[in-house]
């Protein structure tokens, strides 16, 4: 795995925050294990790294570019 996947501790677990592709790809690939970070997010910071990762990727549909636009319209994201 070239990058490890970004995660936020909750009271009882962990939550994935940026990398669910890459932990899918790890679980298909019978990993034990995968590299990941943990970093404190709130609620609006995850909504907010969410929506950058997904529009950082070249494979973004047009849909989801607007939905991701609505969504920072509609929840005071300032990015």
């Amino acid at each position: 795995m070239l990058q490890p996947i970004t995660v936020r501790k909750t009271r009882k677990n962990f939550i994935i925050v940026m990398g669910e592709r890459r932990y899918r790809a790890s679980k298909l690939a019978d990993k034990n294990t995968i590299p990941c970070i943990v970093k404190a997010y709130t609620d609006s910071n995850v909504l907010e790294v969410q929506i950058i990762e997904n529009l950082q990727r070249q494979d973004v549909e047009p849909t989801c570019i607007y939905n991701a636009t609505i969504r920072i319209k509609y929840t005071n994201i300032n990015l």
